[in-house]
């Protein structure tokens, strides 16, 4: 199957500024460069009927005072994370004081349907706890791959409200096949 751009080599989101919260709402990583634009990764334009992916996102999390953390993957590119639709998402643990996190999704396309569909697994905590492979948090509806645009981000949510939260994207790729 061929895919217009590079095939089997992995799209590489820009540098994450470091996030610093104090709220317990979700959060999307924007870039070192400019705050006004998401750390994202963008599915290739195709004229094939089907695409098989990969998405990661992992990094360091640190609470202020123990509470609970979670990392999400998400369709969309808006810097408000309620704007965009959780594709992925982590199970909330506890952050005792620091931790890392990681979540992988592999994904489905086909031109009928329209549809991004799949699984996730995952790790998060500072004493982590795997999260069993599951079907992604939901399935995204008309996603038309043969335009540009279609974006995927990561946003996190702390628990606890604490002007210490801290999150740190130390990675995100797609890996297109």
């Amino acid at each position: 199957m061929a895919v217009a751009g590079n095939t089997n080599t992995p799209y590489i989101a820009k540098r994450a500024a470091t996030l610093v919260t104090s709220g317990t709402a979700a959060v999307a990583f924007v870039t070192n460069q400019d705050a006004t634009k998401t750390a994202s990764v963008y599915l290739p334009v195709t004229t094939q009927t089907a695409m098989r992916g990969v998405i990661r996102a992992w990094g360091r999390v640190s609470t202020g005072t123990s509470g609970t953390f979670l990392a999400k993957i998400q369709f969309g590119t808006s810097v408000t994370a309620t704007s965009n639709t959780d594709m992925a998402s982590l199970a909330a643990q506890t952050v005792a004081t620091t931790g890392n996190w990681e979540l992988e999704t592999q994904f489905i396309w086909d031109s009928t349907t329209k549809k991004l569909r799949g699984r996730m697994t995952g790790v998060s905590g500072d004493t982590p706890v795997l999260l069993a492979s599951a079907v992604n948090t939901a399935v995204i509806s008309t996603v038309d791959l043969s335009t540009s645009g279609n974006g995927l981000t990561v946003a996190v949510v702390f628990g606890t409200g604490n002007a210490a939260n801290t999150a740190v994207l130390e990675g995100f790729t797609l890996e297109v096949q």
